[in-house]
């Protein structure tokens, strides 16, 4: 009996070691954010390369392509206990061949003995959480990201999180998103988000700003629409669930995008299971409403497998059914991520 208590004992630790192994790979969002080295005293870098091959057919119209995407470059600036200076670039290979800053801010606070913090300067605002175990955005992060520059008052310990925003916007009229993230234990994280005008994301803004250039007539949108979202992170032993629900709570008015008023909204549901400890899949079911040139269905696999600590690939498959008039899409996609 003693036996086969050790035994069973043993077994247990075995199988939590397992389980932090599992879940000390990085999912393919994680990837994407480069992961920071000390490369001196107070200082932090990261660098990151990525490459991107995909082919798309809806209907008769083929697309596919092979390239370099972008070097993505990030610091992070220790400056006393409660001072912290971050800059991320990303220099783009594919077409433009730009230098973005993608992020540039200045934090205040934040420790372990004080949870309140300030910061600010260029940053993504905090609307939305965007998990996924793919490397193709979701619809909700399509809609929802916001990049821009402002000021995000917060507070953060013990699981929980509070924070509130104010951004310039690129329209009339003042920008404010707020947000609150509970994470329960190790296993359960939700979270809710509102911002008092959804037009001022990266995707719906540049939808305006082309259609304007294409002289499509209309304006830009000169009144705010509110918008507001939730979701919910299980992790489980080596089993992932991600949901995520966003809409606007106003209406767009006719115009510019649309013809009639519209309202945009979307959801992401998507499960994965790690097969080993470098080994991921996962499958997707994503929906919109409402939103221009976006599927209203979405469902397919993703498969990331971690060759080494700095080398990463992501596979995926996506199915997209548009409106009846429109053909279904199929989308093959190939991710490679080198840290270096």
């Amino acid at each position: 009996m003693f036996s086969f208590l050790i035994l069973l004992f043993q077994i247990s630790i075995k199988a939590e070691d397992a389980r932090e192994d599992l879940l000390a790979f990085r999912t393919p969002r994680e990837q994407r954010d480069v992961e920071l080295r000390k490369v001196a005293p107070g200082l932090n870098a990261g660098f990151q390369l990525e490459m991107l091959s995909f082919h798309e057919r809806q209907g008769s119209e083929k697309a596919s392509d092979s390239r370099f995407e972008d070097v993505q470059v990030e610091f992070e600036a220790e400056i006393g206990d409660l001072l912290v200076a971050s800059l991320e670039l990303a220099y783009e290979l594919a077409d433009t061949k730009n230098l973005i800053i993608e992020e540039s801010y200045v934090r205040i606070g934040g420790s372990d003995t004080i949870p309140w913090f300030l910061e600010g300067g260029r940053m993504e605002m905090p609307f939305g959480e965007y998990n996924s175990y793919f490397s193709e955005d979701a619809a909700v992060e399509t809609i929802g990201v916001m990049l821009d520059e402002g000021l995000v008052f917060g507070y953060e310990k013990d699981g929980i999180e509070f924070l509130l925003a104010t951004h310039e916007g690129g329209f009339p009229g003042d920008d404010f998103v707020a947000s609150a993230i509970y994470e329960v234990n190790d296993f359960l994280t939700f979270g809710a988000y509102w911002s008092n005008d959804i037009s001022e994301s990266e995707e719906l803004r540049q939808f305006q700003i082309e259609a304007l250039q294409e002289g499509e007539g209309g304006e830009l949108s000169a009144s705010q629409v509110a918008a507001a979202g939730a979701f919910v992170s299980l992790q489980k032993n080596s089993v992932l669930l991600e949901f995520e629900y966003l809409l606007a709570l106003d209406s767009f008015k006719p115009g510019l995008l649309d013809e009639n008023a519209f309202r945009p909204q979307a959801w992401n549901f998507e499960l994965a299971t790690f097969l080993s400890s470098r080994w991921l899949v996962a499958g997707r079911y994503e929906a919109s409403r409402e939103l221009p040139d976006s599927p209203k269905r979405q469902y397919g696999v993703s498969t990331s497998y971690g060759f080494t600590e700095r080398i990463s690939a992501t596979a995926g498959y996506l199915r997209g059914e548009y409106e009846e008039d429109e053909s279904r899409r199929s989308l093959f996609t190939l991710e490679v991520l080198y840290e270096f």
